[in-house]
């Protein structure tokens, strides 16, 4: 009679706050292979036939909610850095990789949008020390931006 009554109570939990939940637990425990697996693609209706752009992926929190968890947890760079390419909008990718502090993912992004200016006005405020970068790293984003540009 108990379980009935706490199987009533799951079934009522929204989907995107069972994910919530699930993923909050998951990243305390830092079962990071579990969170890859709640989100992976799903084939659409090509079956086998469909090719990687046209399957789907429902994150019912939201992509920039689930990278949110993952950075609270420090989540492995390898990790993040798949839920980065799923974010479809080039500039909400942009915003994201940046509020992550994740300068190659930046680089990558605005390269792949073919924005040269702001990609200088990046390198500007990567030699200008508004990032916080060692002088080690500031030479290595500093020489992959102008080879890019």
């Amino acid at each position: 009679m108990i379980l009935h009554h706490r199987t009533d109570r799951i079934e009522n939990v929204s989907d995107r706050h069972y994910t919530w939940i699930s993923v909050e637990a998951r990243a305390q425990l830092q079962d990071w292979e579990a969170i890859k697996g709640m989100f992976q693609a799903k084939p659409t209706a090509l079956g086998i036939f469909a090719s990687k752009k046209t399957a789907t992926v429902d994150i019912p929190i939201g992509i920039e909610n689930l990278i949110d968890v993952l950075h609270r947890h420090q989540a492995p760079l390898t990790v993040i850095r798949k839920f980065y390419s799923a974010i479809q909008d080039k500039q909400a990718r942009y915003l994201a990789v940046v509020a992550g502090e994740q300068v190659d993912d930046a680089i990558d992004t605005w390269a792949e949008m073919r924005d040269m200016s702001a990609l200088k006005q990046y390198l500007v405020d990567i030699e200008g020390g508004k990032l916080g970068l060692n002088s080690r790293d500031i030479t290595i984003y500093g020489d992959r931006i102008r080879r890019i540009i």
